[in-house]
């Protein structure tokens, strides 16, 4: 059982990402542009649109990709994505800590979330927290964990409707071809209504377990499968899911089908992505594909 920290908030709909990794791919820039302009060009409008007064945001955890600095370029730009946050969610924004925003594997203390804890309604949180809502619905909220029976010691005994954290749980799909056989039983969590969790980039859904994914694609492991976020109405229990529609994906392209496809299919399925050309041994027998 966590030790008694509970939290009031006017609380009636949350927003929930996860795993925004800023900083990822060695800092690029390129893509740090992508990650930031789709929240400025895309996640934002939206959330602007559709905002109820009550709304608030939960992050399932890394938000930064690096453990162990956090570049300056990064640093700026996130800062002043959280900041206009703050500005929309002006009945909280609540951060938990994932396992890329802590320094060292064995305690929370020092993250780098510590950069965005001092802006306007952003509220981080390094350890489990209980947030009680207006209407009485309790949500649990539990950073990276350094093991499993911490886990299952801060889920045992929680009386909250919904479980916000960032872990792996037993029997989730890594990817298309892996599945976790460590982490959490989901025999643990079937007490809750729905349980959100970050650190599995694949978004998916388990039992009553929602693995909320990244945002975007990052990789071509995340081909095909489909990114957005969430938004979750407490009174009525509806779950609404917005897909990016916005960045960009990875493509596989077999050069048979190429072949056979108009100059506009190609350019359709190819702008703004992404594109692998798969081309088997005996095309290259066959066919001069160097200029290609």
């Amino acid at each position: 059982m966590i030790e008694d920290k509970s939290h009031k908030t006017p609380a009636k709909r949350v927003w929930i990402i996860s795993d925004s990794h800023f900083g990822a791919r060695n800092n690029s820039v390129e893509w740090l542009d992508r990650m930031i302009g789709y929240f400025n060009e895309y996640f934002i409008p939206i959330v602007k649109k559709e905002y109820r007064p009550g709304d608030i945001l939960i992050h399932c955890g890394d938000v930064y990709d690096n453990r162990q600095s956090v570049n300056l370029l990064v640093l700026h730009q996130t800062m002043q994505l959280f900041e206009e946050l703050g500005k929309i969610f002006v009945d909280g924004i609540h951060v938990i800590a994932g396992n890329h925003d802590i320094m060292r594997k064995n305690t929370n203390d020092i993250t780098s979330l510590d950069t965005i804890k001092y802006i306007p309604n952003v509220n981080i949180y390094k350890e489990p927290v209980t947030l009680s809502t207006e209407n009485g619905t309790e949500l649990l909220l539990m950073p990276w964990r350094k093991s499993e029976s911490d886990e299952q010691t801060c889920i045992a005994g929680s009386a909250a409707s919904y479980l916000f954290c960032h872990t792996t749980i037993q029997g989730a799909k890594f990817d298309k071809y892996r599945h976790a056989g460590e982490g959490v039983s989901s025999e643990h969590c079937k007490d809750f209504k729905r349980v959100y969790t970050g650190h599995i980039h694949t978004t998916q859904e388990y039992k009553n377990i929602l693995y909320v994914g990244n945002p975007y694609q990052m990789t071509r492991s995340d081909a095909q499968n489909t990114k957005g976020f969430w938004c979750l109405d407490f009174e009525s229990g509806k779950e609404t899911f917005y897909e990016n529609k916005y960045s960009p994906k990875f493509v596989k392209i077999y050069i048979n089908k190429a072949l056979d496809s108009t100059l506009d299919e190609l350019i359709k399925v190819a702008t703004n992505n992404f594109v692998d050309i798969y081309i088997p041994n005996d095309y290259l027998m066959k066919y001069q594909v160097t200029p290609l």
